[in-house]
């Protein structure tokens, strides 16, 4: 058994345990949370601990698995790839540029495995997209990706829910956008930065625009990614039982695409422990969050100059 400490189990924290508890390769030796006697009931050989520098240092661990805030994500990672623990992190990775960079100057002078985890690209139904759909066979995109909810005080909905989005834009076009817009459309009364409505528009080369909506305030939940081509829409929709449906333009016979009844987050498990054992591949380092978060530094940018038009608007415009 791959032996793994997990930092962080709160409500994702928790998922992981029980994906842990069920995997045949994987094994939790190690827990760091914040309140030590609480939480699920694990097993008596797990080491449970409130500091993630002692969990760290527990004896044979190959890898850890960072679910924390994203203000730890690098400090974390960077400890562990210094012990030559092999590293599994949660998205966002960090809020802006310097940050992803730095730690990829450091993976790449220690060398280690790092995966950060952009769970979409694991599911089988994206994969199945991929597989029918080649990057030039793109007209246009539109992803969704939103609920009410979670409200959080360090960063916004925009980073929260956008990295899920941009990712599966960026991976499935090869390429950065050429140009990156973005509007707050709407806020919210509940506590947490930036709650709202965010809307991203991309533009890929070929002229290929891509509409993102993400959120927290949205009255629904919503996770559909659809890419259209020339003959139809290709349809990815994880909250229906067929995930993944070509509809033909026209209005013809829609087509379902019968997938493996797998969880995405089983997936992603199963490739960090092919990763532990050497076998690694293109999702793994960092070049994809370098892109995804050079993406949302643009619209988040974009986003307060236009908050600022706004503000300065108000006080020049007469009553």
């Amino acid at each position: 058994m791959i032996k793994l400490g997990l930092v962080g189990a709160g409500r994702w924290g928790s998922r992981l345990i029980d994906a842990l508890a069920r995997h045949r390769r994987l094994e939790l030796a190690a827990l760091c949370r914040t309140h030590v006697e609480a939480g699920p009931r694990l097993e008596p050989s797990v080491v449970v601990t409130s500091d993630w520098r002692s969990l760290l240092t527990v004896p044979g661990l190959d890898g850890v698995v960072i679910a924390t805030p994203p203000h730890l994500h690098a400090q974390i990672t960077a400890a562990a790839l210094e012990r030559g623990i092999a590293v599994l992190v949660e998205k966002p990775f960090a809020l802006d540029v310097d940050t992803v960079l730095h730690a990829s100057q450091l993976l790449g002078r220690l060398g280690g495995t790092l995966l950060v985890d952009y769970i979409h690209l694991f599911s089988p139904a994206f994969q199945a997209l991929k597989e029918r759909v080649p990057a030039a066979a793109v007209t246009g995109v539109v992803s969704e990706g939103f609920n009410h909810g979670p409200f959080r005080h360090d960063y916004s909905p925009l980073w929260d829910y956008g990295p899920h989005d941009v990712a599966m834009c960026l991976d499935l076009m090869g390429v950065q956008p050429l140009h990156v817009g973005s509007v707050w459309q709407r806020g919210a009364a509940e506590s947490g930065l930036g709650a709202g409505m965010y809307s991203v528009d991309l533009e890929f080369p070929g002229g290929v625009l891509a509409h993102i909506t993400v959120g927290n305030t949205a009255a629904r939940k919503a996770r559909r990614f659809a890419v259209a081509t020339a003959d139809g829409w290709w349809v990815v929709d994880d909250l229906k039982s067929d995930q993944l449906v070509f509809h033909p333009h026209g209005g013809g016979v829609a087509t379902v695409v019968a997938l493996a009844a797998t969880q995405p987050l089983d997936l992603v498990l199963d490739a960090f422990a092919e990763g532990i054992q050497g076998r690694v591949d293109r999702r793994f380092g960092l070049d994809l969050t370098q892109r995804v978060t050079e993406v949302l530094s643009a619209a988040a940018a974009n986003v307060a100059a236009l908050s600022l038009r706004h503000s300065l608007r108000a006080h020049v415009e007469p009553p």
